[in-house]
């Protein structure tokens, strides 16, 4: 397996050399620090208007990720 910035390098090589590629980043990575507040989290995301944040340690190495399903899935009651 890649590792994912490796992989979305990929990706972005290839597209590349798409003909209707506009010199544009399709795959932009959010983050947010590991000591950040959940209610921080979700003011990010929805800035952002994204789906989903990368949580990161102080050397900005990936030690997890948060989505919108996650915060979801804690706000509804099980059935």
């Amino acid at each position: 397996w890649l590792e994912v910035d490796k992989f979305l390098g990929h990706v972005k090589r290839e597209e590349a050399f798409s003909s209707d590629n506009q010199a544009r980043d399709t795959y932009p990575v959010f983050t947010v620090g590991s000591s950040r507040s959940l209610g921080e989290a979700v003011q990010k995301l929805v800035a952002l208007r994204t789906h989903r944040l990368w949580i990161v340690e102080n050397s900005m190495s990936p030690s997890g990720v948060i989505s919108i399903t996650d915060i979801m899935k804690l706000l509804t009651p099980p059935e």
